[in-house]
């Protein structure tokens, strides 16, 4: 599961933030935001509700309705291509959305 989300929190670019689904029997496909919490990032797990670390409220952002059971291609690449971790945060992996998708 992906969140399209600004790199800079109000303008693009924008880039793929990752997520994890577990199947819940009482209550079906659930997405968790596993990052650390700190000041004015809080995920938490309590189903049914989603407490997701950020919210798609910008245009261009989106919560990607699909759950995929392997990392997209493009996130996976783009670990393999960065040189380190700092050369990663330069080349963040980002998709185009569908008109639906978009706020």
């Amino acid at each position: 599961c992906y969140q399209r989300l600004t790199i800079d929190h109000d303008r693009p670019p924008f880039c793929l933030h990752g997520l994890v689904a577990v199947y819940l029997k009482k209550h079906g496909w659930y997405r968790i935001d596993p990052r650390g919490n700190k000041p004015g990032v809080a995920a938490a797990f309590c189903p049914p509700l989603e407490k997701l670390a950020f919210a798609t409220d910008l245009e261009g952002e989106a919560d990607l309705p699909e759950i995929w059971p392997e990392p997209l291609a493009i996130v996976v690449e783009a670990l393999k291509a960065g040189k380190d971790y700092l050369d990663v945060a330069q080349n963040l992996p980002d998709v185009d959305l569908i008109k639906s998708w978009t706020h």
